[in-house]
């Protein structure tokens, strides 16, 4: 929730043109492009870490013998 004063105060400054950007906020600059890229790969790469996770799980309950039982080929 934003507080009105604060809204005020970008109004006002965007009606004068005197309000600055951060150039990495704004996704038509470079510096923006390479926020969003990296926000994306970020975003990727727990998706993948999540996926492995779940993966090797269940690669191990599957070569388990019995439910919470030491893999078969241990034996």
């Amino acid at each position: 929730m934003y507080h009105y004063e604060d809204v005020q105060h970008l109004a006002d400054a965007l009606d004068n043109g005197t309000a600055s950007v951060d150039p990495s906020w704004r996704t038509d600059t470079r510096q923006g492009r390479q926020a969003q890229l990296r926000e994306q790969l970020t975003g990727c790469g727990c998706f993948l870490l999540i996926v492995l996770v779940f993966v090797v799980l269940c690669v191990w309950g599957l070569s388990t013998d019995q439910p919470g039982g030491e893999p078969s080929y241990w034996h």
